[in-house]
């Protein structure tokens, strides 16, 4: 099977491909540390997922 091209792979004969490969190089970074931090600790403190999901949203949301 070759994905960088799509061929050998019969069900893509009558569809559409589109790849994607992210290379983790954007300027300026799209890195969100207080994101990444709020999901380390909401599994540390093992919080349910409605205040995970807040504790990320307020992240995502807060000034860098």
């Amino acid at each position: 099977m070759n994905l960088a091209s799509g061929k050998n792979m019969p069900f893509l004969d009558d569809r559409d491909f589109i790849g994607f490969e992210q290379r983790g190089n954007a300027k300026p970074s799209l890195q969100c540390p207080e994101y990444m931090d709020a999901t380390v600790i909401a599994g540390d403190q093992n919080v349910d997922e409605s205040q995970t999901a807040q504790m990320k949203l307020a992240a995502a949301l807060s000034p860098s």
